[in-house]
């Protein structure tokens, strides 16, 4: 009955604008014509879906306790001095980055203090805040819509399926502060340094109202317990432990894992932003639903070209995939150039050759307990066979 009645009140036009305005939210501008997507009426009809997120910091016993990889911190303060303002004192950093060598060459580890306990604490209660405000009010309030719980380290929080994949950025982003290593409030620096060394974990479940939410939450904890949690990525080099997303729907049990920083240059991946393109894409009748049933007859071959890490290969099935799916075809172009191998890893640093081990934890008791190798492209086409059905 609700969705008879909007399909009488809502004209073309109408419909247009509200795709505008939600993929102005999920998509850079000027990446693509808008104004040639054709959504689909269903987008404006009533939704039974709604997300769950359940996010919690990687390591926090051994941040408290001091026990991070200085080196880590070495390279951070590097990139700190290189992009710092000119007025900042350089000998500063020379000297720190100085101290901090020694404690290395000396096996010592980082010094706890009462002041480093005061700067991790103030930096727990900017990111709860920071999160409060993502959560309840960065996007638009809703009845689903809203921050459960959050300590600045763990978060639990509820929203529309269509901003899901946003929150979940910005509540990464939350965790390790602004540039230059602090945390910013209107506009200025305060002096909070952010919670650095470790990253933070996310869960994000889709689910349906009908569904008994106290099972679908603790669905969620699980995944992120029992795998995020058991992931190691190797990417561009590095290797990368924890700080994944893990992406899951109660209607089907499916999920996928995907990276949230780049350990090669300690900075937060783009992968949110890929998921959304691919998101808005589907909405706007641009991409075919049916890209990882496509993918499916080419994943054997990914696999042996991902494992040798032949990406003008991978570029060249991984297009093909993309402009079978393409539905409009004055966007093939645009969406060929944006989605391709080389894109993903010169614009959003994404390494398309990156694998991973998952040894799922007991927490996941319903899983099969064992490892099994995955890689980015695979995550990433798993992610849209899950975000596909919604909103």
């Amino acid at each position: 009955m609700f969705n008879e009645d909007v399909n009488k009140m809502i004209d073309e036009e109408k419909l247009r604008q509200a795709l505008h305005e939600l993929t102005k939210t999920l998509l850079s501008e000027e990446k693509y014509d808008t104004s040639l997507l054709k959504p689909d009426r269903s987008f404006m009809h009533f939704r039974s879906y709604y997300a769950i997120i359940r996010g919690d910091a990687d390591n926090i016993g051994k941040l408290s306790r001091g026990e991070v990889d200085l080196g880590n911190y070495v390279s951070f303060l590097e990139q700190l001095k290189q992009s710092s303002d000119p007025k900042t004192p350089v000998r500063a950093y020379n000297r720190l980055i100085d101290v901090i060598n020694g404690l290395i060459k000396e096996r010592v580890g980082l010094v706890v203090t009462p002041t480093y306990y005061a700067a991790l604490s103030m930096a727990l209660i900017v990111t709860a805040l920071k999160d409060a405000l993502t959560a309840n009010f960065k996007y638009y309030i809703t009845p689903i819509t809203g921050l459960i719980f959050s300590g600045g380290d763990d978060i639990l929080a509820l929203a529309p399926t269509e901003v899901a994949v946003s929150m979940v950025k910005d509540l990464r982003s939350n965790y390790w502060g602004d540039e230059d290593g602090f945390h910013v409030i209107s506009n200025y620096y305060v002096a909070v340094p952010r919670a650095y060394g470790f990253g933070r974990s996310l869960s994000l479940r889709l689910a349906n109202i009908m569904d008994v939410m106290s099972e679908e939450v603790r669905e969620a904890v699980e995944l992120l317990d029992g795998v995020a949690k058991y992931t190691t990525w190797a990417l561009n080099g590095k290797e990368l432990s924890k700080d994944t997303l893990v992406i899951s729907e109660s209607r089907t049990g499916k999920f996928a894992v995907l990276p949230l920083s780049d350990p090669s240059r300690n900075e937060i991946l783009s992968i949110p932003d890929v998921l959304n393109e691919f998101f808005a894409l589907r909405l706007g009748g641009a991409l075919s639903g049916n890209v990882p049933e496509d993918y499916g007859w080419y994943r054997d071959i990914m696999e042996t070209l991902i494992n040798s890490c032949n990406k003008q290969m991978m570029n060249d099935v991984w297009n093909h995939v993309i402009w079978r799916n393409t539905k409009i075809t004055e966007l093939r172009e645009s969406i060929k150039a944006n989605l391709s191998i080389t894109t993903l890893g010169q614009v959003y640093n994404i390494d398309p050759c990156g694998k991973t081990v998952i040894k799922e934890g007991e927490e996941a008791a319903d899983r099969s307990g064992e490892s099994r190798g995955t890689n980015i492209i695979n995550e990433l086409v798993r992610a849209y066979e899950v975000l596909r059905g919604y909103p």
